[in-house]
């Protein structure tokens, strides 16, 4: 048995934290980053990770990623955009890459060296420039930005805020490995999944396809347990793993489009798609994306429940058969587009499914969960 939860962490997308996140969105030096799934090419359009760090490029300097090739002297330029892409682990490092994930620390090392050479610049009149990332990653790529939160977490928040916007961060262990017997602590899953105790996160989304894969593909993703004072937004999408940000035609990649955009702007990164038109199907309006998501809720499909590596254990993903939103998103867009859907059970009525796409324990476990 199923019944909604609630995680422990604040999953709500009002601001708690104490920063100025517009102010952050302005600081001298505003580094995007883009960290692809395990087997991608980040100069490959497979997937938006890779159309929306080629948008970046065209408005920035791009920094070199490979570690034999970084080049510190470019910090130089001073305040402006910058960026950075990085390939998935596995096209990046081969066999090692694709099963242990191994290179993500490379490559967060590459951000570090960057991030630390901004910082501790010295020019005339001032001694170094305070910084935003802001950093998207899909799958493998998402984890390594928990590693990057982990290995930036000493930075104080005058100097350097994160913004991670992060689809189905998957570790790639089984989860009953990582649960029983990984008592060294040592896979990705319990490297990173408490990124509590970093301070100068800023923004946080965290999306999670619903549609669950075979076991055997070891792709449960990883419920981040994040700190209080970030702005975090927590929410289940349509799709499966990739498939939700692959670059066709659905509701699923029109909403993840909708949302990276929208993310990469309020931080404060410029954007430039006047020479990729392919991928113009996907840039939709509020309101056409608001049609779309209500036509979803409208399809006859069974109900799913999609396992997740979570602390405590037993953390799950389902679709539900029918609801009153898709999502948080979709809630979220009525709202703020004041069309009054969905009054009647703001105002308390018990008897509607809120969301068709949710978070949920079981039974055994609901005691020890906080999800909102």
């Amino acid at each position: 048995m199923l019944s909604e939860a609630k995680i422990r962490t604040n999953t709500s997308t009002e601001c708690k934290t104490s920063m100025d996140l517009d102010a952050c969105a302005a600081r001298d030096v505003i580094l995007t980053v883009f960290m692809e799934g395990t087997a991608n090419r980040i100069d490959r359009s497979l997937t938006q990770v890779s159309v929306f760090s080629e948008a970046s490029i065209y408005k920035s300097t791009r920094l070199p990623s490979e570690r034999n090739k970084v080049d510190l002297a470019l910090t130089s330029k001073g305040p402006g955009q910058y960026t950075l892409r990085f390939h998935g682990c596995g096209f990046s490092h081969g066999m090692s890459g694709t099963l242990f994930a191994n290179g993500l620390k490379e490559q967060c090392s590459v951000i570090h060296d960057y991030v630390e050479e901004f910082i501790n610049v010295k020019s005339k009149n001032r001694t170094g420039y305070k910084v935003t990332i802001n950093f998207v990653g899909q799958s493998r790529g998402a984890i390594g930005g928990l590693y990057l939160a982990k290995r930036l977490k000493n930075y104080h928040v005058d100097d350097l805020v994160l913004n991670l916007f992060l689809v189905d961060p998957v570790p790639g262990n089984f989860v009953w490995i990582s649960r029983y017997l990984d008592v060294l602590r040592v896979s990705n899953t319990n490297q990173v999944m408490d990124i509590s105790k970093v301070r100068n996160l800023g923004r946080v989304v965290l999306l999670y396809p619903h549609e669950p894969l075979p076991d055997i593909a070891v792709h449960a993703p990883l419920l981040v347990v994040c700190p209080d004072n970030c702005e975090l937004e927590r929410d289940v999408v349509l799709g499966c793993h990739q498939g939700a940000i692959f670059l066709s035609k659905s509701t699923a990649t029109r909403m993840s489009f909708y949302r990276i955009k929208e993310f990469l702007h309020r931080c404060g990164s410029y954007l430039d798609f006047g020479c990729i038109d392919y991928c113009n199907h996907l840039d939709i309006s509020a309101e056409k994306l608001l049609q779309s998501l209500r036509r979803e809720l409208e399809k006859k499909k069974a109900s799913t429940t999609r396992t997740c590596h979570s602390h405590p254990p037993g953390a799950m993903i389902i679709r539900r058969e029918t609801a009153v939103f898709v999502n948080r998103f979709h809630e979220r867009l009525e709202g703020e587009l004041e069309t009054g859907r969905g009054l009647h059970i703001r105002d308390g009525n018990s008897g509607y499914e809120r969301y068709l796409l949710d978070f949920a324990e079981s039974r055994a476990n609901q005691s020890s969960f906080r999800f909102s």
